[in-house]
């Protein structure tokens, strides 16, 4: 794989205590890749074992039902989806000034 899948994941596990250090407001939300047609959960299939590959840990696909659970709002459409709980976000600004400090 590429180096950015290389190091993603490793990246992924460290912002908890860099937020811890920084401060800079991560919030790990997780992630849907929503499928909506049998075409899409091949991908999500394929997705799936491409990030095992590259060692991302905790990846599933949640069918339409526990979808519903997570996101009642999601649209009628969609039949599944590939999970990853470990997925989070940053506020870009907050995050470069955190590091520049």
């Amino acid at each position: 794989g590429s180096n950015r899948a290389k190091y993603c994941w490793k990246g992924n596990q460290c912002f908890p205590q860099l937020d811890r250090e920084l401060h800079f407001g991560f919030l790990r939300n997780g992630s849907l890749v929503v499928a909506r047609s049998k075409a899409d959960e091949e991908v999500l299939e394929e997705l799936m074992e491409r990030g095992k590959t590259n060692g991302v840990k905790n990846l599933r696909i949640v069918k339409q039902e526990e979808l519903r659970k997570m996101e009642p709002y999601i649209n009628p459409e969609a039949t599944s989806a590939l999970w990853s709980p470990d997925a989070g976000t940053v506020t870009p600004y907050e995050y470069a000034i955190a590091l520049a400090e």
